[in-house]
Protein backbone atom coordinates (compact mmCIF):
# COMPACT_ATOMS: atom_id res chain seq x y z
CA UNK A 1 0.00 0.00 0.00
CA UNK A 2 1.52 3.46 -1.30
CA UNK A 3 0.75 5.15 2.14
CA UNK A 4 2.88 3.21 4.27
CA UNK A 5 5.90 4.04 2.37
CA UNK A 6 5.54 7.80 1.77
CA UNK A 7 7.14 9.86 4.81
CA UNK A 8 5.25 13.19 3.27
CA UNK A 9 2.07 11.42 3.74
CA UNK A 10 2.26 9.49 7.03
CA UNK A 11 3.76 12.60 8.32
CA UNK A 12 0.02 14.57 8.35
CA UNK A 13 -2.39 13.98 11.20
CA UNK A 14 -5.16 13.68 9.08
CA UNK A 15 -5.30 12.44 5.67
CA UNK A 16 -7.49 12.14 2.64
CA UNK A 17 -7.69 10.17 -1.04
CA UNK A 18 -9.98 10.31 -3.77
CA UNK A 19 -10.93 8.26 -6.35
CA UNK A 20 -9.82 5.85 -3.82
CA UNK A 21 -11.93 2.93 -5.75
CA UNK A 22 -12.43 0.58 -2.67
CA UNK A 23 -15.72 -1.88 -2.76
CA UNK A 24 -17.51 -3.33 -0.25
CA UNK A 25 -16.08 -6.21 0.26
CA UNK A 26 -12.70 -4.49 0.94
CA UNK A 27 -11.68 -5.41 4.64
CA UNK A 28 -10.69 -2.35 6.71
CA UNK A 29 -7.84 -4.90 7.81
CA UNK A 30 -5.68 -4.65 4.52
CA UNK A 31 -5.72 -0.86 4.40
CA UNK A 32 -4.42 -0.34 8.13
CA UNK A 33 -1.71 2.20 8.28
CA UNK A 34 -0.05 2.57 11.66
CA UNK A 35 -0.16 5.31 14.34
CA UNK A 36 -4.00 5.77 12.34
CA UNK A 37 -7.38 5.06 13.37
CA UNK A 38 -9.36 2.34 10.64
CA UNK A 39 -9.84 4.67 7.18
CA UNK A 40 -13.39 6.34 7.02
CA UNK A 41 -14.95 5.32 3.67
CA UNK A 42 -17.27 6.69 1.25
CA UNK A 43 -17.12 3.58 -1.37
CA UNK A 44 -18.74 4.21 -5.06
CA UNK A 45 -20.94 1.28 -5.64
CA UNK A 46 -19.92 -1.39 -8.07
CA UNK A 47 -22.01 -1.19 -11.54
CA UNK A 48 -19.40 -3.54 -13.33
CA UNK A 49 -18.03 -6.76 -11.13
CA UNK A 50 -15.00 -6.88 -13.44
CA UNK A 51 -13.35 -3.67 -12.48
CA UNK A 52 -13.61 -1.22 -9.49
CA UNK A 53 -15.62 1.60 -9.50
CA UNK A 54 -13.58 5.08 -10.57
CA UNK A 55 -14.58 7.37 -7.39
CA UNK A 56 -14.31 6.74 -3.66
CA UNK A 57 -13.04 8.69 -0.74
CA UNK A 58 -11.12 7.11 2.34
CA UNK A 59 -10.33 9.50 6.01
CA UNK A 60 -7.46 8.44 7.92
CA UNK A 61 -7.15 10.04 11.21
CA UNK A 62 -4.24 9.78 13.56
CA UNK A 63 -4.58 8.13 16.63
CA UNK A 64 -4.52 11.01 18.94
CA UNK A 65 -6.90 13.53 17.17
CA UNK A 66 -10.56 13.35 18.34
CA UNK A 67 -13.08 13.18 15.44
CA UNK A 68 -16.96 13.61 16.29
CA UNK A 69 -20.11 14.86 15.01
CA UNK A 70 -19.37 13.67 11.57
CA UNK A 71 -21.44 13.62 8.38
CA UNK A 72 -21.38 11.65 5.13
CA UNK A 73 -22.72 12.52 1.54
CA UNK A 74 -22.71 11.05 -1.32
CA UNK A 75 -24.55 11.26 -4.80
CA UNK A 76 -24.53 8.18 -7.06
CA UNK A 77 -25.93 10.37 -9.62
CA UNK A 78 -24.14 13.69 -9.91
CA UNK A 79 -20.96 11.33 -8.27
CA UNK A 80 -19.97 14.08 -5.63
CA UNK A 81 -19.63 13.24 -2.20
CA UNK A 82 -17.85 14.88 0.95
CA UNK A 83 -17.56 13.40 4.80
CA UNK A 84 -17.42 16.38 7.19
CA UNK A 85 -15.12 15.67 10.78
CA UNK A 86 -15.00 17.52 13.54
CA UNK A 87 -11.36 16.69 14.53
CA UNK A 88 -9.64 18.33 17.61
CA UNK A 89 -6.14 17.42 18.17
CA UNK A 90 -3.45 19.10 20.45
CA UNK A 91 -6.12 21.13 21.98
CA UNK A 92 -6.95 22.97 19.16
CA UNK A 93 -10.24 22.17 17.48
CA UNK A 94 -11.40 21.81 13.07
CA UNK A 95 -14.02 21.41 11.48
CA UNK A 96 -13.19 19.93 7.93
CA UNK A 97 -14.76 19.05 5.15
CA UNK A 98 -12.96 16.24 2.30
CA UNK A 99 -14.83 16.44 -0.92
CA UNK A 100 -14.58 14.38 -4.51
CA UNK A 101 -16.40 16.11 -7.48
CA UNK A 102 -16.16 13.39 -10.16
CA UNK A 103 -14.95 15.41 -13.97
CA UNK A 104 -18.70 15.01 -15.50
CA UNK A 105 -20.23 16.27 -11.87
CA UNK A 106 -21.41 19.94 -13.18
CA UNK A 107 -20.37 22.98 -11.52
CA UNK A 108 -23.81 24.10 -10.49
CA UNK A 109 -24.65 20.72 -9.63
CA UNK A 110 -22.10 20.62 -7.12
CA UNK A 111 -23.19 24.27 -6.16
CA UNK A 112 -26.65 23.23 -5.53
CA UNK A 113 -25.34 19.72 -3.36
CA UNK A 114 -23.09 21.66 -1.21
CA UNK A 115 -25.89 24.23 -0.35
CA UNK A 116 -28.89 22.02 0.20
CA UNK A 117 -26.78 19.59 2.05
CA UNK A 118 -23.55 20.95 3.14
CA UNK A 119 -24.95 24.22 4.40
CA UNK A 120 -26.95 23.52 7.00
CA UNK A 121 -24.37 21.05 8.50
CA UNK A 122 -21.86 23.31 8.51
CA UNK A 123 -21.04 25.99 11.45
CA UNK A 124 -20.19 29.23 9.70
CA UNK A 125 -19.17 30.94 12.70
CA UNK A 126 -16.43 27.75 13.67
CA UNK A 127 -13.11 29.79 13.49
CA UNK A 128 -11.25 27.02 11.72
CA UNK A 129 -13.36 25.26 9.25
CA UNK A 130 -11.13 23.68 6.03
CA UNK A 131 -13.04 22.66 2.85
CA UNK A 132 -10.89 20.59 0.67
CA UNK A 133 -9.97 17.85 -1.98
CA UNK A 134 -10.72 16.84 -5.83
CA UNK A 135 -13.22 19.58 -7.03
CA UNK A 136 -12.18 18.75 -10.79
CA UNK A 137 -12.62 22.44 -11.35
CA UNK A 138 -9.25 23.84 -13.22
CA UNK A 139 -8.74 27.27 -12.02
CA UNK A 140 -5.78 27.90 -14.24
CA UNK A 141 -9.03 28.27 -17.20
CA UNK A 142 -11.23 30.85 -14.96
CA UNK A 143 -13.85 29.33 -12.94
CA UNK A 144 -13.75 32.44 -10.65
CA UNK A 145 -17.77 31.99 -9.92
CA UNK A 146 -16.96 29.30 -7.50
CA UNK A 147 -14.39 31.19 -5.76
CA UNK A 148 -16.99 33.65 -5.19
CA UNK A 149 -19.65 31.09 -4.37
CA UNK A 150 -17.85 29.54 -1.76
CA UNK A 151 -16.72 33.31 0.03
CA UNK A 152 -20.39 33.88 -0.10
CA UNK A 153 -21.62 30.80 1.13
CA UNK A 154 -18.83 29.63 3.10
CA UNK A 155 -16.93 32.30 4.15
CA UNK A 156 -14.01 30.81 2.74
CA UNK A 157 -11.03 31.36 0.59
CA UNK A 158 -9.16 29.61 -1.91
CA UNK A 159 -5.16 28.66 -0.78
CA UNK A 160 -3.56 26.94 -3.70
CA UNK A 161 -1.58 28.38 -6.33
CA UNK A 162 0.27 25.77 -7.97
CA UNK A 163 -1.17 23.02 -10.20
CA UNK A 164 -1.86 20.09 -8.73
CA UNK A 165 -1.70 17.66 -11.98
CA UNK A 166 0.92 16.50 -13.77
CA UNK A 167 -0.91 18.26 -16.71
CA UNK A 168 -0.46 21.16 -15.51
CA UNK A 169 -4.27 22.30 -14.52
CA UNK A 170 -5.48 22.90 -11.22
CA UNK A 171 -8.20 20.80 -9.60
CA UNK A 172 -7.70 20.13 -6.24
CA UNK A 173 -8.56 22.98 -3.85
CA UNK A 174 -8.09 24.12 -0.38
CA UNK A 175 -10.96 26.77 1.42
CA UNK A 176 -10.38 28.21 4.12
CA UNK A 177 -12.04 30.61 6.43
CA UNK A 178 -8.61 31.46 9.40
CA UNK A 179 -8.08 34.85 10.19
CA UNK A 180 -4.45 36.59 10.36
CA UNK A 181 -3.93 35.10 13.72
CA UNK A 182 -3.83 31.74 12.68
CA UNK A 183 -0.47 30.98 10.83
CA UNK A 184 -0.37 28.07 8.09
CA UNK A 185 1.83 26.98 4.90
CA UNK A 186 0.41 24.77 1.97
CA UNK A 187 2.09 23.91 -0.75
CA UNK A 188 1.91 20.86 -3.59
CA UNK A 189 4.07 17.59 -3.66
CA UNK A 190 4.40 15.29 -6.40
CA UNK A 191 2.91 11.69 -6.36
CA UNK A 192 4.61 8.60 -8.10
CA UNK A 193 1.28 6.98 -8.05
CA UNK A 194 -1.23 9.46 -9.88
CA UNK A 195 -2.04 12.27 -12.43
CA UNK A 196 -2.77 14.22 -9.08
CA UNK A 197 -0.18 15.60 -7.02
CA UNK A 198 -0.31 15.77 -3.00
CA UNK A 199 -2.11 18.92 -1.57
CA UNK A 200 -1.48 19.66 2.25
CA UNK A 201 -2.07 22.95 4.68
CA UNK A 202 -0.28 22.65 7.74
CA UNK A 203 -1.28 24.80 10.93
CA UNK A 204 0.74 26.07 13.40
CA UNK A 205 -0.70 24.72 16.65
CA UNK A 206 1.41 26.34 19.49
Amino acid sequence: MILKSDPNILDADVISIAESRLISTDENDDFHVPGFEPPVRLDQKQTNFNTRPPHGLVLYYRNDCITSQYSHFLNSIFRVCYSRHNITHESLSFQVVFVYKAPNCKLQQLKDTFLANLLPDVYLRHPKIIIMGDFNIDLNTGNTSFLKFMRDSFCCSQIVSKPTTSYGTLLDLIFLNFDSKVNFETDVLDSYWSDHKVIYVAIETQ
